[in-house]
């Protein structure tokens, strides 16, 4: 853990030195999460604070880059589970999948599960509306889910 800090610390240095303004460099500020995130596996509070004091970066503004780029991880899970909630999804039986997920796996939208393995979270929609209801785990997305076949699914990623 302390060669983590102190590897971030390197980091931060090179960008004081190399970047006079950050705050108008938004590439700049994704990419310096990007590496941070390589150093720890996700983006854990106190780094983001470290980030803050030291480069003078609000943290609304990296809160808000990590809200906005899918690849950055605020929270330490291995998987992030996405229920459609869109129209479709939701005539055919969206709110009763995300009911399923959550109590298989004992966590509402937003958290993650008490051992990190999944962050769960609901999308508007994940334009399948054809195989609907349908569910996202990272980059697989299944269709036609029923209540059923929830654990099945879930246990796949709890290896």
């Amino acid at each position: 853990m302390k060669e983590q800090y102190e590897k971030l610390e390197e980091l931060l240095d090179y960008y004081s030195d190399n970047y006079n303004n950050i705050n108008s460099d938004q590439e700049a500020i994704k990419q310096l999460l990007h590496e941070t995130q390589e150093i720890f596996d996700y983006l854990p509070a106190d780094a983001l604070q470290k980030i803050s004091d030291k480069l003078d970066i609000k943290l609304s503004a990296l809160s808000a880059f990590i809200k906005l780029i899918p690849q950055l991880k605020g929270e330490n899970f291995k998987h992030k589970l996405t229920v459609c909630s869109g129209p479709r999804c939701g005539a055919k039986g969206g709110a009763t999948i995300l009911n399923a997920v959550e109590k298989e796996l004992n966590v509402k939208p937003g958290k993650v599960t008490k051992d990190g393995t999944f962050l769960l979270v609901t999308q508007n929609c994940l334009k399948k509306c054809k195989t609907s209801p349908n569910i996202k785990i990272d980059e697989d997305i299944y269709h036609n889910v029923t209540v059923q076949n929830i654990p099945d699914i879930i246990k796949k990623y709890k290896k």
